[in-house]
């Protein structure tokens, strides 16, 4: 938690901001030495996904990501 959830270039927050440049942050949680972060990204085409989805791995490779899409019928 403390190297993804702290300040500076390698924190979860600074990551989305550099890979979505418009989302919104729904929940943020640190407890016993892990961190949780739940964003909806917004103006996102479905083509980009897999593109955005393997940026995040490779600034965050420590972390579990998981993608949701809600408008999916």
């Amino acid at each position: 938690a403390e190297k993804y959830f702290g300040k500076g270039e390698t924190s979860a927050l600074a990551v989305l901001e550099q890979v979505f440049k418009n989302y919104g942050l729904q929940r943020l949680d640190v407890e016993q030495g892990r961190g949780q972060v739940r964003v909806v990204i917004k103006e996102t085409q479905p083509k980009e996904t897999g593109s955005l989805m393997s940026q995040l791995r490779e600034k965050l490779p420590d972390c579990e990501i998981s993608y949701v899409n809600l408008n999916a019928t």
